[in-house]
């Protein structure tokens, strides 16, 4: 061996400079010095970030003011899913397609069709949850009045727990031996009513109904006006559980 060799064996670690590391191609630019260029792409994507921000902060605002929430909630994976491809490489790697995925999902249901991708989560949790009502109408109902209740500045907790008070004067049960329906199971019933396609169908039904029924300029006491007579026209309607009489 020759002394090159034996000098090159010994060489130990310069902490000034460091060997370079193995990384994903989309992170190069943290891996590595920078360039100028570097500098003002970093600058740009600053920028842009904030700007990322303050949509997402509107988008929220909108998100529990009541407005479409799904469509506010498909908005935001939007904007999230375009900054971030707005690396070239991330595009190239089509790292975000899962997140398009989602998106394509969310606009199907908008249209009322369950798409593919949440049929296979479903099919993979279906023995895990079961809807405690047998009657689709009443879910439906009383997603559909929180909602408006909702659209008219209530928060989430006093919009649920309303309808859940409306229910119980009129005696709406979830079974026939009794168990009042809570403001908790309203919330979930609105989280899950696109999982039903009859009762999401239903649901929207009533939502534009009572929408057109109240206008442009009603207050929150006329919604919670309409969805009291909604809900007693649910109990009247023969389709909502009664306790059985003794």
């Amino acid at each position: 061996m020759s002394d090159g060799d034996d000098v090159e064996s010994q060489k130990v670690a310069d902490p000034d400079n460091p060997e370079p590391k193995k990384h994903p191609e989309f992170l190069t630019l943290f891996a590595t010095p920078w360039s100028e260029s570097d500098v003002r792409s970093a600058v740009e994507l600053t920028q842009k970030y904030i700007e990322l921000v303050g949509i997402l902060k509107v988008l929220k605002n909108q998100f529990y003011e009541g407005d479409d929430r799904l469509a506010v909630a498909l908005q935001m994976l939007v904007e999230v899913k375009h900054f971030i491809e707005q690396d070239e490489t991330v595009l190239r790697c089509g790292i975000t397609e899962p997140l398009g995925a989602i998106a394509s999902a969310l606009r199907d249901v908008q249209q009322g069709a369950l798409p593919t991708l949440f049929e296979e989560g479903r099919a993979a949790n279906k023995t895990k949850y079961k809807d405690p009502t047998s009657t689709m109408t009443i879910s439906a109902c009383a997603t559909a009045c929180m909602e408006i209740l909702m659209r008219h500045k209530s928060s989430v907790a006093e919009s649920s727990q309303f309808v859940a008070d409306e229910l119980r004067k009129v005696g709406i049960v979830k079974k026939h031996e009794g168990g009042f329906i809570t403001a908790d199971t309203i919330r979930r019933w609105r989280n899950n009513i696109w999982q039903k396609k009859v009762a999401y169908s239903i649901n929207r039904q009533i939502l534009n109904d009572i929408t057109q029924q109240l206008g442009t300029n009603s207050t929150l006491a006329d919604a919670k006006l309409v969805v009291t007579n909604s809900v007693r026209a649910l109990a009247s309607s023969g389709t909502a559980l009664q306790p059985k009489k003794p």
